[in-house]
């Protein structure tokens, strides 16, 4: 039987390993099913140490698809990137192979020493490798977030050259509101 203690520090991981996604990655955002996963997980007080373990995995699996489509969403990736890609789908997909595991051992091992082994896995595999593939992720979104606003950044300098050839810009007024914008 998993004690208090185990099911308090396991809610408690699974709600920082989420906290961390939503930290690290504004644009991994949490789906609608995580954040209710979190909350029921929080709110079930009188859960059997089984329905604890499985609604850890359950969790997990959760954050697994984000990554995953995290992952898919980029685009015009190089070779080594791509390589790189792969070798974080593979990981994922070991990851639910081991939650698979988790699950069907519950249901004829050791609760306890399930709930063990999975917090320790998650310690040592699953949030570093996370982190990895949330900064790969980040990496490619800011270069995404770097081309619009440089692209942003044209057109608004083009317009105003326009409207400076036109002669309505030429107005102390105006000249000091495009010095204040360092434009």
């Amino acid at each position: 039987m998993i004690s208090i203690g185990l099911k308090i520090r396991l809610a408690a991981a699974t709600v920082a390993a989420i906290t961390l996604l939503g930290a690290a990655a504004p644009a991994l955002a949490q789906s609608e099913a995580v954040k209710e996963a979190v909350k029921d997980l929080e709110q079930s007080e009188i859960l059997s140490p089984k329905e604890t373990l499985l609604g850890v995995v359950s969790v997990l699996r959760l954050q697994i698809g984000e990554l995953d489509k995290g992952l898919s969403d980029l685009r015009g990736l190089n070779n080594d990137q791509l390589e790189e890609r792969a070798d974080f789908y593979a990981f994922l997909e070991e990851a639910e192979e081991f939650l698979l595991a988790v699950e069907l051992g519950a249901e004829t091992g050791d609760v306890k020493l399930l709930a063990e082994e999975l917090q320790n896995w998650r310690d040592e595999i699953l949030d570093p490798r996370s982190e990895q593939i949330i900064n790969f992720i980040l990496v490619f979104q800011t270069k995404a977030i770097l081309r619009t606003a440089d692209i942003r950044y044209l057109k608004i300098r083009s317009d105003i050259a326009r409207l400076e050839d036109l002669e309505i810009l030429t107005g102390p007024k105006a000249q000091n509101l495009l010095k204040e914008a360092l434009l």
